[in-house]
Parts: C-alpha cells; sequence; structure tokens
C-alpha cells in the first residue's frame, strides 16, 4: 500500500486570500482612523478592523506600524515646555474666574430676586390679596380723615365751651 499525499493547495489558497484580507481590512482601518484624526491604538485597530489583538500583536509588520503611529500621535499630544503656561499666568487666570465667579453669583442673586418679585405678582391669589388690601387701606385713610374732622370739631366746641364757663363765673362775681 501506498500513502497518499493530501491535497491542501485549496486549504492553503484560502489561507493566503484571508491572511491577505486580513491585511487589507488593518490598513484600511488605520488609514481611517488616520483621516477621523483618532487615537491609533491595537484596541481601536483591532476593533475597526475586526480582528483580534494577538493577530495584530503577533503580525510583526502590523505590529511595528501600529506602535509607530502610536508614538507619533503621542508625541504630537505633548506640548513643549516653552509653550506651557508659566505657574503666574496659571494664577493669573485662576484669579480672574475666581473674580468672574463671583460677579455671576452676584448677578445671579439679584436676578433670582427680581424673579421672585416677578412670580410673585404673576400670582393670581396673591394679587388678589394686593388688591384687597388696597382698597382697605383706601378705606381707612377715608375714616381717618372723617375722624381727624370730628376730632377738631369735638377741640372747637370744648374751646368754646372753656370759653364760655369763664364768663358765667365771671358775671357770677360781679
Amino acid at each position: 500500500m501506498t500513502l497518499r499525499q493530501p491535497n491542501t493547495q485549496g486549504i492553503e489558497k484560502a489561507a493566503q486570500k484571508k491572511r491577505e484580507q486580513t491585511f487589507e481590512r488593518v490598513n484600511t482601518a488605520i488609514h481611517q482612523l488616520l483621516k477621523e484624526r483618532k487615537e491609533i491604538s491595537f484596541a481601536t485597530v483591532s476593533e475597526v478592523a475586526n480582528v483580534s489583538r494577538t493577530w495584530l500583536y503577533n503580525n510583526q509588520a502590523i505590529r511595528d506600524k501600529i506602535e509607530e503611529l502610536r508614538n507619533q500621535s503621542s508625541s504630537k499630544k505633548t506640548v513643549p515646555p516653552h509653550l506651557k503656561p508659566s505657574d503666574s499666568s496659571k494664577d493669573t487666570i485662576i484669579k480672574t474666574l475666581k473674580e468672574r465667579v463671583k460677579k455671576l453669583e452676584i448677578e445671579n442673586r439679584g436676578l433670582r430676586g427680581q424673579l421672585e418679585v416677578v412670580y410673585g405678582l404673576a400670582n393670581p391669589e396673591l394679587l388678589n390679596t394686593i388688591e384687597t388690601q388696597q382698597l382697605e387701606i383706601a378705606e381707612l385713610e377715608r375714616q381717618n380723615q372723617h375722624l381727624q374732622k370730628i376730632l377738631i370739631q369735638a377741640r372747637a366746641e370744648i374751646d368754646a365751651f372753656k370759653q364760655k364757663k369763664i364768663f358765667t363765673k365771671e358775671d357770677h362775681f360781679s
């Protein structure tokens, strides 16, 4: 009996095609992330290309490419020391922002007070109470004026009565 060699050419071709398609998906994913200015990392490339992270790590060419792009994007994010704000400018910014917060708090309190007044005047029950009290005040002022007239008359009568009594006493002594 002779042993036959298995025909693996079809399987090998399919595996090669799958490998090429995976490379294409990974490269497309990297280009898409670069175009959209998103972070380049094994996680993001894996997610966009729909491949495992293990596959990315195991393929040295892809791994090198991702690490290079990741390092480039992270180095772009660092600000050179001469462009970083100094402590004094940070302090000035903080002071300015604190002052702005205080002004806004004061303005906010004032607006809340105005709002309370507006809501109070918009309350129909409160408006009715105010109108009723204004009518009562007007009536009390009218009554007060009437009573002042009566008081003036009473004082005049008392003065007249006192003078009359004085005259009658003088009449009795003479």
